[in-house]
This record gives structure tokens, C-alpha cells and sequence, in this order.
């Protein structure tokens, strides 16, 4: 069958649906009516797709394991968002005519 977990969801619907999750966790939703060698069957067909992508959260959760920034670079993001940012929202706030009580730039 497969590698990854399936948790199957059953409901009210008229159709099924696939969701991968970000753990890899495939959830598949059902019809009440579907029996699991049909959810078997559905899931069986769809292999290119969940492989495709669970192979691209493969390689974003290594890039981001691999993207971790240094105090500084943080400090300097942040300064220029603080510079940046209110100049933009002071602007669109203008031409939409509306007010803002302030701006929080967090990490």
C-alpha cells in the first residue's frame, strides 16, 4: 500500500477529497456510504500526485531547516520593515480613508 499515515474523515459529502498534511499525514474525506476498499482503490489512484506532493514538503521543510537567520540579519530585517512598512500603510490609509492606531513589527 503506502509509507505515510492515512486518516480517513467521514461525512456529509457527495464527494472525496485528498489533503496532505504538513507531517505528511494524508487525510482523505469521504461519503458516509464509501467503503474503505473504495477509499483503498481512490487513494491507489492518486500515487503520482501524493507522491509529487509529499516530495515538495519534503524539500521545503529542508530548505527551511537550512534557512535559519543570525541575530543580526533578524535586527536588520526588522529595521528596515520598521522604516518601510508605516511610510507604505500611512499611504494606503490615505487614499482608502481610514485610521490605524499602530503598527507592531514582531520576529
Amino acid at each position: 500500500m503506502s509509507e505515510y499515515p492515512i486518516k480517513i474523515i467521514k461525512s456529509k459529502r457527495k464527494t472525496m477529497c485528498l489533503e496532505i498534511k504538513h507531517d505528511g499525514t494524508l487525510i482523505v474525506r469521504v461519503p458516509f456510504f464509501m467503503g474503505n476498499n473504495d477509499v483503498l482503490k481512490f487513494v491507489n489512484s492518486k500515487q503520482d500526485w501524493i507522491n509529487s506532493h509529499l516530495s515538495k514538503i519534503k524539500n521545503n521543510q529542508a530548505d527551511l531547516e537550512n534557512n535559519y537567520l543570525t541575530k543580526d540579519e533578524i535586527n536588520n530585517l526588522i529595521s528596515t520593515a520598521s522604516d518601510y512598512i508605516p511610510t507604505r500603510v500611512s499611504y494606503f490609509a490615505k487614499i482608502m480613508g481610514v485610521s490605524y492606531n499602530r503598527i507592531s513589527i514582531r520576529t
